[in-house]
Order: structure tokens, then C-alpha cells, then sequence
């Protein structure tokens, strides 16, 4: 049975968008007025993205190849790479007004939920210098809204598109493994489980495993260093 949502009207995508928008303009402005200097970690991504390739130790290429790409049509000034940071938030911002949607929210629950995320120390912080993080943070909420769009609805074909969305978060941030594990669990201890007698969870785990399969190459034919790096981390070395 598909579960239908009626959304109240215009009035929330109106607000939604303009929170998005408002949080872009205050990103950019505070960037161009008072940033206080590139920081250490946005050094060590320029370098990666000065020599492109499918992996590295600590992370996989996704948000690196952003960066070269990004560099190379608007410079490598720290104004010009914080940009994407400011971009991917408002997005972030934007999807999570969907979800609230999508559970039945309404202007105030749009308005609380996108603006504590706005309003949030943690992504303040994280949100506000380029690396891998801000993006990480958006498959997470575009994965768990396609999910909720899946369970409600019961739309199978928005399987194939969970399955781009998780591949590129693995090729992002390998830490996609945890949601990933979250969404299984989720589907074989609850009735989702029927979903398992259809193509769609295996085709859809085929796309993110082909999407991610640069990594995987990289690792092979790297002795697997990024295991030997989560291991020292784990560990403290």
C-alpha cells in the first residue's frame, strides 16, 4: 500500500528555500568579512587535489576530485574553495525541510529543525572550512530521506538511487558503512524485510559497490593501506 504525502503548500518549499538561501549569503558574507585564515586540513586537501588520483591513505578521492575540479575554474583562494562548504550546507539545509516534511511537519517544525541545524556549534565549525565532512554529512541526510521516501512510499525504484547516493558517500567517506549498516539492520529485523524477495536492495547494493570500486582497486593494489591507517588511528599510533 503507498502512502500518499500531502504537503501543506507552497508556503514551506517558499521557506525552506529561503532559509537555504539566507544561510548561503551568511556563509559567504562572514568567509569574505571575517574568515580568520585557512585552516590546516583545507592545506593537506589542496595538496591531494594538486595530484588527483582513485584513493589515498586517510580518505578516498570523492571530495578531492571536487576540489580539483572546483580549482580549476575558480582558483584555489580560500574565499574560492569555501564556497563549496557554503553551497553543500544550504543543500543540507534544504533536504532536511523535506524530511520534516515528510514526517508530517509543518512552517514551525521547518523553521526549528533547519534553523537548529543552522544554528548548530558542531556543524558551524565543521561546516565552514572544505573537506570531506560537509559532504559526508549530506549523503547521510540525502540517504535517510530516500530511505523514508522508500518506506513510505514503497517506490522500489528509488532503490537505484539510494545505491548512487551511498556508493558516492563510500567514495567520499568510508564511514558510509555505519548508515549502511543502519539501513540493512533496519530492513532484515523489520517487515522492510519483504523487500529482500526483490532485485531492487541487491541491484542498488551492485550500483554503490561500483561506484565505490575505485577505492577498493586503490586499496587492493596499495597493500590496504587505509585498513593499516584506521588501525593505527583506532589505536592511537
Amino acid at each position: 500500500m503507498r502512502t500518499k504525502i500531502n504537503y501543506r503548500g507552497r508556503i514551506e518549499l517558499i521557506l525552506m528555500t529561503s532559509i537555504s538561501i539566507l544561510n548561503l549569503l551568511i556563509y559567504l558574507i562572514t568567509q569574505a568579512l571575517f574568515a580568520y585564515g585557512i585552516f590546516r586540513d583545507e592545506l593537506y586537501y589542496i595538496a591531494c587535489a594538486n595530484r588527483p588520483d582513485i584513493g589515498y591513505v586517510d580518505h578516498p578521492p570523492f571530495s578531492i576530485w571536487i576540489l580539483a575540479i572546483w580549482q580549476s575554474l575558480f582558483g584555489d583562494s580560500m574565499f574560492a574553495i569555501r564556497i563549496v562548504p557554503a553551497i553543500v550546507t544550504s543543500v543540507i539545509l534544504f533536504i532536511i525541510g523535506l524530511f520534516t516534511l515528510r514526517l508530517g511537519g509543518g512552517k514551525t517544525a521547518v523553521s526549528i529543525s533547519t534553523i537548529a541545524f543552522m544554528l548548530s556549534p558542531i556543524f558551524l565549525g565543521m561546516n565552514t572550512i572544505y573537506s570531506m565532512n560537509v559532504f559526508d554529512f549530506l549523503f547521510w541526510i540525502s540517504s535517510a530521506y530516500i530511505f523514508l521516501r522508500i518506506i513510505q512510499t514503497e517506490n522500489r525504484k528509488l532503490w537505484l538511487l539510494l545505491g548512487i547516493v551511498i556508493g558516492f558517500g563510500l567514495l567520499n567517506k568510508t564511514s558510509m558503512l555505519w548508515l549502511s549498516s543502519g539501513i540493512a539492520a533496519g530492513i532484515i529485523f523489520t517487515p522492510l524485510r519483504k523487500v529482500l524477495k526483490t532485485k531492487y536492495p541487491y541491484i542498488a547494493v551492485a550500483i554503490a559497490l561500483l561506484i565505490f570500486s575505485p577505492y577498493i582497486i586503490w586499496n587492493i593494489t596499495h597493500d590496504f593501506a587505509h585498513l593499516e591507517f584506521m588501525r593505527n588511528a583506532a589505536s592511537r599510533k
